[in-house]
């Protein structure tokens, strides 16, 4: 009789010995065990079969399957090679023999050295892998680590939609009528709605007004002026504001990831080190853990649009009680008897803008402006619009009425959602802004501002227009704040011009020189005319302002460079530290000219304007902790731009501004030579 032995020398697969079919009686132990896996993998595989069925109904081979199923069960991992137990020859007892060869994992990496030392065993015995030869740096004594091929990715990705026995498109519920992609469809936990934002804005100026006309009433009749004021119409605007609504998803992709906290874990350690004469491998190892790769469900999120969503909007000013207008009464300004008014130059940049806040179950997920409406949930995020105002010159209260509150979803972000709403804004009081810019060109022509200078050329011929020696500008509300300024600080307001020169270089436009006009602003004895304006009065001025003499000579001056101007303004005054810089031939440069009202309560004031301020002394450093004194906001934030281009045979220049300059330049650039320098000795 024939016996089969196992050579002691043979690492065989997992052999599991069973007796031959026809030797061993038919027992309920034997075929009870195969009845219930068929039942249990036939459970498991139904919505799949069902989908199949529904797919294609005329493959019969899945019934055929289902059969082969039942009569030789086999537990196959879907990372395993599959196998089956066929009868062996003769009369020997059978043996599991794999129909294909056992698994051989790929040679290992370099850089892997380990060996698995986890907790359960984490390969079957054809699947363990292989550790380094015997002629291997590890095996031959030098130090290195067992090689060991990273574990198979498991699958842990699970299919949760509602309706596993369908797979065709999926209809959206927030958004009827939309299908959601089929490659962005699985596992769909959730879908809401998200309204996007809008804005609309515009610019209020002051009402029309007739100024010669009204100042030559308030001087005869100051009850009826106000009244003229109070008869004028309420600014109101109204518009229609558009936002898109779009369908956000969430759906879950079956990616490849490593992550130790989904995944899991697997150790690796350093390979024992042979010590000693005679060869004892040491006890102690470095061992790490190591993330294992798995197949699992990511959570991503889909966008599609859904349609428009309509705001209808309207603002009023509402003017204040006559009663508190009273003329006479201390701290009423008659000209500003609405209390919204503006003054002339003045104007107010309003916008409404729209968006959704994140409240209540859309704050946990972290998302902004988001309907849910999974598990049937109702509408909670409510649309809100709001009215802004920047740089206001009064202090309001804005009201916000919603005119549609009988709509149960009223202001709220849904499907082509329609809602309207009114802004009420009221005055409290005038508060300090920066001041408003209402210098002009004489009769609106730019070339008449400048006033030109003759001066000989190159060739020796004189030129009439040499190099701009003034400017001409008009101030069209002189009149109206002078009055203004006597009703309310009991003195008369000048302005506080400044002009500052620009050139126009290849990285834009380099500011040159600044001067200031207080005191040598000159008076034209004959103003322009005023459109619908009286004969007795005039309400618009006239300035020239010259460059030749006085202060605005400075225009033309330059200061000496930093290292030599600040340490001698110990000694000498600005004006003996600066040199004269006149305009480069055949050039372009910009005069930008801004005002400061004098004496106006309603604006900032610049130290300059108040020296005597005590935040302008000394000791609090000229007015550096009071941004209200900073010109960037106590002059008016508009320019009055007035371009020139110089003649190209007329130079004024002498030998300082080139010799100057590249005093500029090299102190700068001598500290960078000579630290560079000093690093390279002491290399």
């Amino acid at each position: 009789m024939l016996t089969t032995t196992a050579s002691p020398t043979i690492s065989q697969p997992e052999i599991a010995t069973s007796a031959n079919s026809s030797e061993v009686p038919a027992s309920p132990a034997n075929w009870l065990s195969p009845v219930l896996d068929c039942a249990y993998g036939t459970v498991s595989a139904l919505h799949k079969i069902t989908r199949k069925i529904v797919s294609a109904p005329a493959q019969t081979f899945i019934f055929l399957a289902l059969a082969n199923r039942c009569i030789a069960p086999v537990n196959a991992s879907p990372h395993s090679p599959s196998s089956v137990t066929p009868a062996t020859m003769g009369l020997g007892p059978s043996v599991n023999v794999p129909s294909a060869p056992p698994y051989i994992p790929p040679p290992p990496e370099p850089g892997w050295m380990a060996t698995l030392t986890s907790g359960r065993p984490a390969y079957r015995d054809h699947e363990r892998p292989r550790t380094a030869n015997r002629g291997s740096p590890a095996r031959n004594g030098r130090p290195g680590m067992d090689r060991v091929t990273p574990p198979r990715p498991e699958n842990r990705c699970v299919e949760k939609n509602l309706f596993p026995f369908y797979s065709g498109p999926r209809i959206s519920l927030a958004c009827p009528g939309k299908i959601l992609p089929l490659d962005q469809s699985r596992n769909v936990r959730h879908e809401y709605l998200q309204c996007g934002s809008a804005e609309s804005s515009w610019t209020r100026y002051p009402d029309p007004l007739d100024e010669a006309a009204w100042h030559a009433l308030k001087k005869t009749d100051p009850d009826q002026a106000v009244q003229w004021l109070r008869d004028l119409p309420a600014p109101e605007y109204g518009g229609i504001l558009d936002y898109p609504i779009d369908l956000i998803w969430k759906w879950e992709d079956c990616r490849l990831i490593k992550d130790s906290a989904i995944c899991g874990t697997y150790r690796v350690c350093d390979q024992q080190t042979p010590t000693g004469q005679n060869r004892r491998q040491s006890d102690t190892r470095n061992c790490r853990d190591v993330a294992r790769s798995c197949y699992a469900d990511v959570a991503q999120e889909g966008r599609s649009p859904c349609g428009m969503g309509k705001l209808v909007y309207n603002v009023k000013f509402v003017k204040k009680d006559s009663p508190e207008l009273s003329p006479g009464r201390p701290g009423v300004i008659t000209r500003l008897a609405n209390g919204y008014d503006l003054l002339p130059g003045e104007k107010e940049q309003l916008s409404v803008s729209l968006f959704c806040p994140a409240t209540g179950y859309d704050l946990i997920r972290g998302e902004e402006g988001q309907l849910s409406v999974s598990n049937l949930r109702s509408p909670s995020v409510r649309l809100k619009p709001t009215l802004n105002i920047n740089d206001p010159k009064n202090a309001y209260q804005i009201h916000t009425r919603n005119n549609n509150l009988w709509q149960p979803a009223s202001l709220q972000c849904r499907l082509n959602g329609f809602d309207n709403v009114s802004f009420e804004v009221l005055t409290d009081r005038r508060i300090l802004s920066s001041p408003p810019n209402t210098l002009w060109f004489p009769d609106g022509d730019m070339s008449s501002a400048i006033v030109w200078g003759g001066a000989f050329d190159l060739n020796g011929d004189y030129q009439s227009r040499g190099y701009p020696c003034g400017l001409i500008v008009e101030d069209t509300a002189s009149y109206t704040f002078k009055d203004l300024s006597l009703s309310t600080m009991s003195a008369e307001t000048s302005p506080l011009i400044r002009v500052q020169l620009y050139q126009s270089t290849w990285l834009g436009e380099r500011l040159k020189s600044t001067t200031y006009f207080d005191e040598h602003i000159q008076l034209l004895v004959d103003p322009a005319p005023d459109s619908g304006a009286s004969d007795t009065l005039r309400t618009s001025t006239r300035y020239q302002l010259s460059f030749d003499y006085g202060a605005g000579a400075a225009i033309y001056r330059t200061y000496l460079p930093g290292l030599i101007y600040y340490p001698g303004r110990l000694l000498f005054s600005p004006d003996a530290l600066s040199f004269e810089d006149y305009l480069a031939p055949d050039s372009r440069y910009t005069f930008k000219v801004t005002m400061n009202l004098k004496n106006m309560p309603f604006y900032f004031q610049p130290c300059a304007s108040e020296p005597a301020a005590p935040d302008c002394q000394w000791y609090a450093l000229w007015g550096l902790f009071s941004p209200g004194r900073y010109e960037s906001r106590s002059f008016s934030l508009k320019s009055l731009d007035i371009t020139v281009t110089t003649p190209p045979q007329v130079e004024l220049r002498s030998w300082q501004p080139t010799f100057w300059e590249f005093v500029r330049y090299a102190q700068f650039v001598a500290p960078l030579y000579g630290a560079c320098k000093v690093v390279m000795a002491g290399h």
